[in-house]
Protein backbone atom coordinates (compact mmCIF):
# COMPACT_ATOMS: atom_id res chain seq x y z
CA UNK A 1 0.00 0.00 0.00
CA UNK A 2 1.40 3.40 -0.91
CA UNK A 3 1.62 6.16 1.67
CA UNK A 4 -1.05 8.02 -0.27
CA UNK A 5 -3.38 5.03 0.02
CA UNK A 6 -2.56 4.67 3.71
CA UNK A 7 -3.33 8.36 4.30
CA UNK A 8 -6.62 8.00 2.43
CA UNK A 9 -7.53 5.04 4.66
CA UNK A 10 -6.58 7.08 7.75
CA UNK A 11 -8.71 10.03 6.65
CA UNK A 12 -11.69 7.74 5.91
CA UNK A 13 -11.33 6.17 9.34
CA UNK A 14 -11.30 9.52 11.11
CA UNK A 15 -14.23 10.75 9.02
CA UNK A 16 -16.41 8.09 10.68
CA UNK A 17 -15.99 9.59 14.15
CA UNK A 18 -18.70 12.25 13.69
CA UNK A 19 -21.36 9.67 12.82
CA UNK A 20 -20.20 7.41 15.64
CA UNK A 21 -20.35 10.29 18.10
CA UNK A 22 -23.91 11.04 17.02
CA UNK A 23 -24.85 7.37 17.46
CA UNK A 24 -23.20 7.24 20.89
CA UNK A 25 -25.04 10.43 21.88
CA UNK A 26 -28.37 8.94 20.79
CA UNK A 27 -27.56 5.83 22.83
CA UNK A 28 -27.02 7.99 25.92
CA UNK A 29 -23.26 7.50 26.11
CA UNK A 30 -21.73 10.07 28.49
CA UNK A 31 -19.64 12.87 26.98
CA UNK A 32 -16.39 11.74 28.62
CA UNK A 33 -16.81 8.21 27.29
CA UNK A 34 -17.52 9.53 23.79
CA UNK A 35 -14.35 11.62 23.98
CA UNK A 36 -12.35 8.61 25.13
CA UNK A 37 -13.74 6.50 22.30
CA UNK A 38 -13.04 9.15 19.66
CA UNK A 39 -9.51 9.64 20.96
CA UNK A 40 -8.91 5.88 20.94
CA UNK A 41 -10.14 5.54 17.35
CA UNK A 42 -7.70 8.25 16.31
CA UNK A 43 -4.85 6.71 18.25
CA UNK A 44 -5.50 3.20 16.91
CA UNK A 45 -5.79 4.54 13.35
CA UNK A 46 -2.48 6.38 13.74
CA UNK A 47 -0.70 3.20 14.82
CA UNK A 48 -2.36 0.99 12.21
CA UNK A 49 -1.57 3.45 9.43
CA UNK A 50 2.07 3.40 10.42
CA UNK A 51 2.06 -0.40 10.34
CA UNK A 52 0.72 -0.25 6.77
CA UNK A 53 3.30 2.27 5.53
CA UNK A 54 5.96 0.79 3.29
CA UNK A 55 8.85 3.08 4.16
CA UNK A 56 10.21 2.57 7.69
CA UNK A 57 12.14 5.85 7.40
CA UNK A 58 8.92 7.81 6.93
CA UNK A 59 7.35 6.01 9.87
CA UNK A 60 10.32 7.05 11.99
CA UNK A 61 9.92 10.65 10.83
CA UNK A 62 6.30 10.61 12.02
CA UNK A 63 7.29 9.01 15.31
CA UNK A 64 10.02 11.62 15.78
CA UNK A 65 7.51 14.40 15.09
CA UNK A 66 5.12 12.96 17.68
CA UNK A 67 7.96 12.61 20.16
CA UNK A 68 8.85 16.27 19.66
CA UNK A 69 5.27 17.54 19.80
CA UNK A 70 3.75 15.22 22.43
CA UNK A 71 6.73 13.70 24.23
CA UNK A 72 5.65 10.27 22.99
CA UNK A 73 6.42 8.58 19.65
CA UNK A 74 2.84 7.35 19.23
CA UNK A 75 1.01 10.62 19.78
CA UNK A 76 -0.78 12.08 22.77
CA UNK A 77 -2.66 10.14 25.41
CA UNK A 78 -6.22 11.02 26.32
CA UNK A 79 -4.97 12.33 29.66
CA UNK A 80 -2.44 14.60 27.91
CA UNK A 81 -5.17 16.04 25.72
CA UNK A 82 -7.48 16.57 28.70
CA UNK A 83 -4.72 18.22 30.73
CA UNK A 84 -3.81 20.57 27.86
CA UNK A 85 -7.42 21.70 27.47
CA UNK A 86 -7.80 22.21 31.20
CA UNK A 87 -4.65 24.34 31.17
CA UNK A 88 -6.28 26.40 28.40
CA UNK A 89 -9.12 27.13 30.82
CA UNK A 90 -11.67 24.62 29.53
CA UNK A 91 -14.16 22.94 31.79
CA UNK A 92 -14.10 19.15 31.58
CA UNK A 93 -17.14 19.13 29.29
CA UNK A 94 -15.55 21.72 27.00
CA UNK A 95 -12.34 19.67 26.96
CA UNK A 96 -14.24 16.49 26.09
CA UNK A 97 -16.02 18.26 23.23
CA UNK A 98 -12.71 19.56 21.90
CA UNK A 99 -11.14 16.11 22.09
CA UNK A 100 -13.99 14.71 19.98
CA UNK A 101 -13.58 17.49 17.41
CA UNK A 102 -9.80 17.18 17.33
CA UNK A 103 -10.01 13.41 16.88
CA UNK A 104 -11.56 14.15 13.48
CA UNK A 105 -8.99 16.77 12.42
CA UNK A 106 -5.75 15.99 10.64
CA UNK A 107 -2.42 17.67 10.10
CA UNK A 108 -2.58 19.62 6.85
CA UNK A 109 1.20 19.47 6.39
CA UNK A 110 1.21 15.68 6.61
CA UNK A 111 -1.85 15.46 4.36
CA UNK A 112 0.00 17.50 1.74
CA UNK A 113 3.15 15.40 2.10
CA UNK A 114 1.13 12.20 1.56
CA UNK A 115 -0.90 13.64 -1.33
CA UNK A 116 -0.39 11.94 -4.68
CA UNK A 117 2.25 13.75 -6.65
CA UNK A 118 1.12 15.14 -9.98
CA UNK A 119 2.41 12.66 -12.51
CA UNK A 120 1.89 15.14 -15.32
CA UNK A 121 4.25 17.95 -14.46
CA UNK A 122 3.72 19.66 -17.77
CA UNK A 123 7.13 18.65 -19.04
CA UNK A 124 5.79 16.44 -21.82
CA UNK A 125 6.75 17.38 -25.36
CA UNK A 126 3.87 18.91 -27.29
Amino acid sequence: MTNTEVRAWYLRTLSKIAALNLKWTEEGCPLEERARRASQIRHDARLHAREMMGDPGEVEQLRARDQQVYGRPDGPTFDQLLKAHRQDGCSDDEAFERIIIEAQATNAEINEHMRPKDRDSGDKPK
